[in-house]
C-alpha cells in the first residue's frame, strides 16, 4: 500500500465500495431499459446531494473557525 495517504484511497484500493456502486449501475441499467426498480432503498436525489454539500461545509467551517456551525433547514 505505498504511496496511499488518505483513507479513501485505502477504501476505493480495498474495494469496499464495490458493492454499492454495483447497486446503484444496475439502478441506471435498468432505468434506461426502461424497467421499474425497487422501492426500497430509494436511489439519493439532488436534494439529498445538496443537504450532504450543506453538512461537508458546516464540518469544514467548524473545523477553521472551532466552533458548531447551524444547518440551515430551509436553504435558499
Amino acid at each position: 500500500m505505498d504511496g496511499l495517504t488518505t483513507a479513501y484511497e485505502i477504501m476505493h484500493l480495498t474495494g469496499i465500495d464495490f458493492g454499492p456502486y454495483v447497486r446503484l449501475y444496475e439502478r441506471f441499467r435498468d432505468l434506461i431499459r426502461g424497467r421499474s426498480i425497487p422501492r426500497d432503498p430509494a436511489p439519493a436525489t439532488f436534494a439529498d446531494g445538496v443537504a450532504d454539500m450543506q453538512v461537508l461545509d458546516a464540518i469544514r467551517q467548524s473545523a477553521a473557525e472551532g466552533r458548531w456551525v447551524r444547518i440551515d433547514d430551509n436553504p435558499a
